[in-house]
């Protein structure tokens, strides 16, 4: 006669069975029947931790996919030549970092972050306070990165829109005052 096993993993011995096998055989299939089970739960949690990788990696390419999706949606937008394209109400210094990167990227594509704070009397950790400001409020900033510098610029498309339709109502004697700026560093030994 063999021990019955019940659903919990408990031996269930007779007192003959006892007496008829010896301890050692006993303890031989207590000790199969943990290891079995043991071996049940590992293989459970390999295929559940295999799934979650799955399930991870999967979400990051959906979340890649998504981002993509939504720059696409906001280039059509301005592609589509909208009235003007929803800007949030901008400050001051927003719309002077604004105005300071949409002049200075008239003659080159990508500007530096430093450039861009010195131009507007900020610190670094300002400027890029107001560049995340401005991408809250949906003017598409781009960033860049080159070693241990950082470089920004207006998306073309956008630039386009605010050299047409002043989107986000940039102050004329601001826009002078930062092209007055400009030819005073430019001049200065």
């Amino acid at each position: 006669m063999k021990p019955m096993h019940d659903t919990q993993g408990v031996v269930r011995i007779t007192e003959q069975q006892l007496l008829s096998i010896s301890e050692s055989s006993i303890i031989k299939q207590v000790f199969d029947g943990m290891r079995e089970e043991l071996d049940d739960h590992r293989q459970t949690i390999n295929e559940n931790t295999t799934e979650i990788e799955t399930v991870f990696e999967f979400l990051n390419a959906l979340e890649a996919k998504l981002d993509n999706v939504q720059h696409l949606v906001e280039r059509l937008a301005l592609t589509l030549n909208q009235s003007t394209p929803v800007i949030g109400v901008l400050t001051r210094r927003e719309k002077t970092v604004c105005q300071t990167l949409f002049l200075l990227g008239k003659t080159r594509p990508w500007v530096s972050c430093e450039e861009i704070a010195t131009k507007c009397g900020l610190s670094r950790e300002v400027l890029a306070a107001t560049l995340a400001a401005l991408v809250t409020k949906h003017v598409p900033v781009l960033k860049k990165y080159d070693s241990t510098r950082a470089y920004a610029q207006l998306s073309p498309e956008f630039r386009e829109q605010q050299a047409k339709h002043n989107v986000i109502k940039a102050d004329c004697q601001l826009t002078q005052w930062i092209q007055g700026f400009q030819t005073h560093q430019e001049f200065q030994p």
